[in-house]
């Protein structure tokens, strides 16, 4: 695809000052950016977003225009005030529209300075990228920060603009209560094409316009045109995926290999459980936690024959509920080792850190269980990462049923709700003792599903899609959210 325009929050780099006016800056794709990254790669793209750095000047635009073209990307960061940071960022996008989104209405700040600063940085993303389109481009745009872009973009030029939305989009009863919800679904409604992960968030999506708008529905195999005001937005759910050849090949390298057989050698006699997430409420970390507490309590056969091995990465959302979440989560860990543990087991092992890439693929290829709770997820791709991974087939996967993968994978994962802490305990603990030959068979149908619907099947049918074209393979998507109870 030619004059390809691709639109998100952050560019993949970060900027260190390593002393007084002098700056590193270095290709840093982490989380959704990585996905990105892998989407765009061998394509003529323009990539537009913010550097993530308290600082802007015309030798750290340079920097960063310089990296990028040393992996072939072509990166136009747009600079941002402190106070549309704070507003745009923090306040708006991940103090409104974040937890409204994954139903933790209670932490929303409805406040109307926030909402002028979303429009007045949507419309700033705007004016930089109009000077870029030419003849035959497309605009690519990516998650809950840019609703608004489009009307900003086409009040001056007529262009298509596509939009992928990562996270959940809220049923009506949640949705409707947002202040600015008329003018958030009018942005949208200047969208091309609007993809979401699950079936679940695109039919909110279309009952949340209904509650405006007369809609007309015409559904195709594996899209919606809706006709609304004159217009026709067309609509889709295609779930979001890995580069699984990539974790499948680092899993196999001397690196990995290594890394991998001493933790095999450390946790030998032990069921090692693993649980990857970021500091977040939307996560589950503290049911995950009390589940696991439940579990060690109801069956204490397992008590040190388990191990709990959690790694988080710090969240970059500078908000107070953040800090008290990771109070509570760090005292929880404390209180299931000082209460279940002993002096030569500790039940809870933390890793207050990112793991390197390699030792992040070397722990799923070592863990026996991959323990993965979120309230509320777009997606969740550690799932799907973990399968890649799992070379020797002896892992298996623990799923809330509110993650959006959920609705993709369902039958082979151990399905959970992370609100039943017996449910969880009586998973892991049918895990554990559940035939090899059963977690062998689910994890090698999971790895082909992953190899087959991989991150460039993902690009290539978003595209195909949106252009109204026939696409032969799709994943078989559940309209609703799998319970474990029919399982």
């Amino acid at each position: 695809m030619k004059n390809l325009i691709l639109v998100s929050a952050l560019l993949p780099v970060t900027v260190k000052e390593m002393k007084r006016g002098e700056y590193e800056v270095n290709i840093s794709p982490g989380g959704l950016i990585t996905t990105l990254f892998q989407s765009v790669k061998g394509k003529d793209v323009k990539w537009f977003g913010w550097h993530g750095f308290k600082k802007h000047s015309k030798k750290i635009e340079e920097l960063i225009i310089e990296a990028g073209k040393e992996r072939g990307l072509d990166l136009q960061p747009v600079s941002l005030s402190e106070d549309e940071v704070e507003n745009f960022f923090n306040m708006f996008s991940n103090g409104v529209i974040w937890p409204l989104f994954h139903t933790f209405v209670q932490y929303c700040r409805f406040n109307e300075e926030y909402w002028h600063y979303y429009k007045r940085v949507n419309e700033k993303f705007a004016q930089r990228i109009i000077r870029f389109i030419r003849r035959n481009t497309v605009v690519w745009v990516h998650d809950y920060h840019f609703f608004l872009l489009p009307h900003y973009i086409k009040s001056k030029k007529k262009v298509r603009i596509n939009f992928f939305l990562h996270i959940p989009f809220p049923s009506p009863e949640l949705f409707l209560k947002l202040p600015w919800r008329k003018e958030i679904i009018d942005g949208m409604l200047n969208f091309d094409f609007i993809g979401f992960h699950t079936e679940i968030d695109k039919r909110n999506f279309i009952e949340s316009v209904r509650c405006i708008y007369p809609v007309k529905e015409r559904k195709y195999v594996h899209y919606t045109d809706l006709h609304v005001r004159s217009r026709r937005v067309r609509v889709a759910s295609i779930p979001i995926s890995i580069d699984f050849k990539k974790y499948q090949e680092t899993a196999k390298g001397k690196d990995v290999e290594s890394i991998y057989r001493e933790i095999r050698k450390k946790y030998k006699e032990t069921f090692l459980i693993l649980s990857i997430d970021r500091i977040d409420y939307t996560k589950g970390l503290v049911e995950k936690l009390k589940g696991y507490k439940r579990f060690l309590e109801k069956y204490p056969e397992y008590r040190k024959k388990t191990v709990m091995l959690v790694s988080t990465a710090p969240n970059i959302k500078k908000l107070p509920e953040y800090e008290l979440l990771e109070k509570e989560f760090h005292h929880r860990i404390a209180e299931i080792n000082g209460t279940i543990g002993t002096e030569d087991w500790r039940p809870v092992l933390f890793i207050n850190k990112r793991l390197s890439f390699n030792e992040l693929i070397a722990y799923y290829r070592a863990s026996d269980i991959c323990f993965i709770t979120p309230i509320r997820d777009g997606l969740n791709i550690v799932c799907k990462e973990y399968a890649a991974s799992n070379l020797d087939l002896r892992g298996a996967i623990i799923l809330s049923e509110f993650a959006g993968a959920s609705t993709e994978i369902d039958k082979y994962v151990y399905l959970v709700n992370p609100y039943n802490t017996d449910n969880v305990a009586d998973t892991i603990k049918k895990l554990l003792e559940d035939d090899k030959e059963i977690k062998r068979k689910k994890m090698e149908e999971l790895r082909k599903h992953v190899s087959k619907f991989n991150i460039y099947w993902w690009s290539d049918t978003y595209f195909k899609l949106s252009e109204g074209k026939r696409v032969d393979e799709f994943p078989l998507l559940k309209e609703t959210f799998p319970l474990h109870e029919t399982k």
